[in-house]
């Protein structure tokens, strides 16, 4: 273990409630086939144990240890990997910046982790405390055209996130109702029922979520690399 190199980023990926029986690497590898068939050309890549991870990295276990979110489980292990020295940019890829940094976002969004750089231990967290205006519940497409929902949480992230929508219109005097043969694939808490906006302003739902708005950040880009200067 003492020769093991490691790479610039590495990502926690949380257990999958609705996974099957295959490991995680397996599972993780199936979904982003299309990904990872290709890395090579722009990079490499490595699945870590949980065990070397928190051995080699003191302060990634100390994080996840303090990690407090109760709608996700435990680390199971972490993908890391690093860009070949100017690969992100060349136009001789077919994997350009933008699907560079579309691809971190759906392992993100799958892993419900924490993104950490071993080169100077920076991280992001992505999974949050957010507050978005109650009025959302009457867009198709709102709350980020549900992008902020956390997925591959157990059945009761949504139940509760529901729970905590009637309460609030209960507290107006509304009687709302989430219709499946309604639903829009996208807004979970879509209410078909038109509400009067001036009864959900000033309203916010306050609530864990993947917090997608860090995308355009400067910031962001520079910790990925992917800033074209």
């Amino acid at each position: 273990m003492g020769s093991q190199n490691y790479y610039k980023y590495i990502l926690s990926i949380r257990g999958n409630p609705k996974g099957g029986i295959r490991k995680w690497e397996d599972d993780f590898y199936e979904v982003f086939r299309f990904w990872l068939e290709q890395f090579s050309t722009i990079g490499r890549y490595q699945f870590l144990s949980v065990q070397e991870v928190y051995n080699t990295f003191p302060d990634i276990h100390s994080h996840e240890e303090a990690y407090r979110c109760p709608y996700v489980d435990e680390v199971v292990g972490f993908i890391n990997w690093e860009w070949w020295q100017g690969a992100v940019h060349s136009p001789k890829h077919d994997i350009i910046q933008g699907d560079i940094e579309n691809m971190v976002l759906e392992w993100l969004s799958y892993a419900n982790g924490t993104l950490f750089r071993t080169d100077n231990h920076e991280h992001y967290n992505f999974i949050k405390k957010l507050s978005y205006p109650l009025a959302d519940i009457n867009k198709t497409h709102g709350f980020e055209q549900g992008e902020v929902f956390l997925q591959n949480v157990n059945e009761s992230y949504f139940e509760d996130l529901k729970a905590m929508v009637l309460s609030q219109l209960e507290n107006q005097g509304i009687v709302g109702s989430f219709d499946p043969m309604r639903s829009t694939g996208r807004n979970e808490l879509y209410i078909s029922e038109k509400i009067p906006e001036k009864l959900l302003e000033g309203q916010h739902l306050n609530f864990w979520g993947f917090d997608i708005r860090f995308i355009d950040d400067p910031k962001w880009k520079d910790f990925l690399n992917t800033t074209i200067s």
